[in-house]
């Protein structure tokens, strides 16, 4: 599943400009197979649809198209400042003024219609054209519009309606069609934007007093009030119609900051809350299906200023449903059934406008994470401090046993059961049930949570992510089973370790999104203090078999006989009864302290010199970013991603060889400064700050996903 960050957006986008530059425009217009009229009604689509391989002839130009291709080549113009999109948009511009005859009409492509002339048509060429009228200031697009203009108001009319006017669907009467009228608003908006010539504006009034006149209470707009010409048909593809116009008149506003809109737009933007079905824009008030990704692209566009929310969810299906080449098939779920495979321009082209407006309103995107964990409350700080600082982070759900600390944005989703069994299958239900409410699904360790995570992910069609913590990578990943986890660590989106040699070690299981998610450190509460040092060395950890710490303790007793030393023994384990004992045997009493757990384990950091870790296996810890934080030298067995962090500028190897350059460190005052200031640069990017800078590039953002 991809996560809408701005990386997957601008690649969606980028793959969909592709795909229609390479096969929708012939270098000067967009042509290819449409939608055309009352087309889910024609059964021999489906034909067409499956039949993919012959060579049907059904290419057609339409001006709808075209303009919503120059209308994407301007905005990506004004984006990336390139000029082959404006290029791109001056040639099909200029192709469009080339057929234009000279009564200011274009020719409807379709035969069903032929001799007809499209309001819907001119008035979508002629935008466009105004648009790039503002970029190139060449006349000959202005003109093009106000050729067009001038035909719309003498040869196809407007009808009178409860005194108000509709603008003619045709030259020819036909039913009121209010979608028509609000993008002739729009159209005259930008004539009058493009002159200062308020003339353009004329009718305007009028225009929208039928808009307000006709719109129902629920604030639809119908689709075609009847008359004499043709019945009233109330509710057509409802939603995707009130979409557009409600756009339309927003464009109309933005421009005259007529006032007499605003009930009209308030009361479509209620309506439209209420067109979602699944995530998925309904085909009609009274029909939920076919699901057409069309529809929900303007529907979201829609729903941006109005319901962020909704509209993020929309664009999340439209991105994970988008094809290899780049494209979207048209509909899903047609007669239950069917789907209508073919790639069509006008839809196309729309999607992509969509996707160019959603990539320009990025920012107001907040995201929802369901994340999984058995961690300590200490600990858990430490990953979701960089998280919540985040402003693209709305809230998190955290899925534990029991409810921990108050953490700004979070909610705890415990498990009230106190059977263990029972307890398992509650945690797996929270993470589907708070995870269809989220953007992303995250799990910390990959047993038993990050299975949680992937089996919740493939349930809600969400994306995971999975971080690899040191029992992970030192245990689990080192058995005889770790074959089986492989499957789990392919189907996670993103993975995460806590440094290089896992980022490599992991590369055997994934190919690619991993990447580097340090414990993040509070650089408030651990930060160098100059004060006495009373300790020459400290432990901070577990005091388990893993940790080693009988070798530490070996190392103070072949030191003491150079020098009168001090070690300080900050945790609490399974080996501390073992450890105190053997400190007794070896007569170290005097030498080495024995305090437990603290809250204050800056405190003690700051009163010692070097901090020594000699663990068999590790992977970042952040006992030693914190350390180093503090400006105490590390004395390590560089195992697992410790040499991320320590250098030889900044640490010493934890070797018996090693001991007269640690005894010069300790009298040299100078050189000792000097390892202690880069043990504190070298961390600098660890801090809640940093971390939460990495989240964003690699997830919440993505701009650095490898």
């Amino acid at each position: 599943m991809k996560f809408l960050n701005n990386q997957n957006i601008d690649n969606s986008t980028e793959n969909l400009y592709n795909f229609i530059l390479n096969n929708c425009w012939d270098g000067q217009k967009i042509i290819g197979p449409d939608i055309g009229i009352k087309y889910h009604k024609r059964i021999w689509r489906f034909l067409k649809s499956y039949l993919s391989f012959y060579r049907w002839r059904d290419n057609h130009f339409f001006l709808q198209a075209q303009a919503y291709w120059i209308l994407n080549n301007i905005e990506l113009y004004k984006i990336k400042k390139l000029k082959k999109y404006k290029k791109i948009a001056i040639l099909s511009a200029d192709y469009i003024v080339r057929i234009q005859k000279n009564n200011g009409t274009w020719e409807y492509p379709l035969k069903e219609r032929k001799g007809l002339v499209a309001t819907i048509e001119g008035c979508w060429a002629s935008i466009a054209l105004l648009n790039l009228y503002h970029i190139t200031k060449k006349k000959r697009y202005l003109n093009s519009a106000i050729r067009w203009y001038t035909y719309m108001e003498s040869d196809i009319g407007y009808e009178e309606y409860k005194g108000g006017l509709c603008v003619n669907y045709f030259q020819k009467p036909r039913g009121l069609v209010p979608n028509n009228t609000t993008l002739v608003l729009w159209f005259k908006a930008e004539l009058y934007k493009a002159t200062s010539n308020r003339k353009f504006l004329e009718r305007t009034d009028k225009l929208v007093d039928f808009l307000s006149n006709v719109q129902l209470k629920t604030g639809e707009l119908p689709y075609c009030i009847g008359n004499s010409y043709e019945k009233k048909q109330i509710h057509y593809l409802c939603f995707q119609y009130n979409a557009f116009e409600l756009m339309d008149l927003e464009e109309y506003y933005k421009i005259t900051r007529n006032k007499k809109v605003f009930p009209i737009i308030k009361k479509l933007e209620l309506y439209l809350k209420e067109a979602i079905n699944n995530n998925h824009c309904k085909y009609s008030c009274y029909s939920k299906k076919p699901v057409v990704t069309y529809y929900d692209s303007i529907l979201a566009k829609s729903l941006i200023d109005i319901d962020i929310e909704k509209a993020k969810n929309l664009y999340s299906n439209i991105i994970n449903n988008q094809e290899n080449d780049g494209s979207f098939i048209f509909s899903r779920k047609n007669y239950l059934i069917l789907s209508d495979k073919r790639k069509y321009p006008r839809a196309l082209n729309y999607i992509l406008n969509s996707l160019i407006c959603l990539r320009n309103n990025t920012s107001k995107i907040k995201y929802n994470i369901t994340i999984t964990c058995k961690l300590d409350m200490n600990v858990v700080k430490y990953h979701l401090s960089p998280i919540i600082l985040s402003e693209r982070v709305n809230k998190v759900y955290l899925v534990r046993d029991k409810a921990g600390l108050f953490i700004p944005k979070v909610e705890y989703i415990t498990s009230q059961s106190n059977n263990r069994i029972y307890r398992i299958f509650e945690k797996l239900a929270n993470i589907i049930r708070f995870g269809k409410k989220s953007d992303i699904i995250w799990s910390y360790y990959l047993l038993p949570h990050g299975i949680n995570a992937i089996i919740a992910s493939h349930i809600t069609k969400k994306p995971v992510g999975i971080s690899l913590i040191g029992t992970d990578m030192n245990e689990h990943l080192n058995k005889s089973y770790a074959f089986l986890l492989k499957p789990f660590l392919k189907k996670a989106d993103y993975v995460t370790v806590t440094g290089k040699i896992s980022k490599e070690k992991i590369r055997k299981y994934k190919k690619d999104n991993i990447f580097i998610l340090p414990n993040a450190y509070d650089d408030i509460k651990f930060r160098f203090k100059k004060n006495k040092k009373i300790y020459d060395f400290i432990f901070v950890g577990r005091l388990e078999p893993i940790k080693n710490i009988e070798r530490i303790i070996e190392f103070i007793r072949l030191i003491k006989s150079y020098k009168k030393i001090k070690l300080l023994i900050i945790g609490e384990g399974s080996e501390k009864s073992n450890l105190i004992k053997l400190t007794k045997e070896l007569k170290l009493s005097k030498n080495i302290k024995f305090v437990g757990y603290t809250n204050n384990v800056e405190k003690y950091l700051n009163k010692s010199k070097f901090f020594v870790m000699t663990s068999k296996s590790e992977g970042l810890p952040i006992a030693l970013i914190e350390a180093m934080a503090c400006g105490v030298v590390p004395i390590i067995t560089k195992v697992g991603d410790m040499t991320d962090i320590v250098r030889k500028n900044n640490s010493i190897d934890f070797k018996e060889q090693n001991i007269r350059k640690i005894l010069n460190l300790m009298n040299n005052s100078k050189l000792y400064q000097q390892y202690s200031k880069k043990a504190i640069k070298s961390v600098k990017s660890y801090s809640k700050l940093g971390v939460k800078k990495i989240w964003e590039d690699n997830v919440l953002i993505g701009s650095n996903t490898k």
